[in-house]
C-alpha cells in the first residue's frame, strides 16, 4: 500500500511539474491593431532577429480597429526584449521593435513602429 501511495504521489508531482513548465512555455497576449495596415501574419521573435517567426494569426486576418487573443509558443522569459514582425496582405514587412513582454497583456500596434503595452 505504501508502494501504490508513492508511486501515485510521483505521478501526481510530475504531472503537476510538467504542466507548470508547460505553461510557463508560451505567452497569451492581446494584441490590438491601431495601425493603419490590414495585417495578415504576426509573429514574435526575440529582438533583432532577421526574419519573423512562426505565424500566430493561424490563417485569420487582424484588420484595422480589430484585436485578437493569440499565444505565442515560443516565448521565453528568460529574454527581455521581442519584435514583432506583422506581413500584410501585399507582403509589405512592419516590425515593432524593443518590446518588453514580461508583464504584458496588451499590445495595441500603431503605425510607424510604436506599440503600447498594458
Amino acid at each position: 500500500m505504501k508502494t501504490y501511495c508513492f508511486t501515485v504521489l510521483l505521478i501526481v508531482f510530475i504531472l503537476t511539474d510538467f504542466s507548470a513548465a508547460t505553461f510557463a512555455a508560451s505567452q497569451e497576449i492581446t494584441i490590438v491593431n491601431a495601425s493603419d495596415s490590414d495585417i495578415n501574419e504576426l509573429s514574435v521573435t526575440p529582438a533583432n532577429s532577421t526574419a519573423p517567426g512562426p505565424n500566430a494569426l493561424k490563417g485569420q486576418a487582424l484588420l484595422t480597429g480589430q484585436s485578437v487573443r493569440i499565444v505565442f509558443p515560443n516565448y521565453d522569459a528568460g529574454i527581455s526584449q521581442w519584435d514583432i514582425w506583422g506581413i500584410t496582405c501585399c507582403g509589405e514587412k512592419l516590425k515593432w521593435q524593443q518590446l518588453n513582454l514580461t508583464a504584458t497583456h496588451t499590445i495595441t500596434l500603431r503605425e510607424g513602429g510604436l506599440a503600447e503595452l498594458n
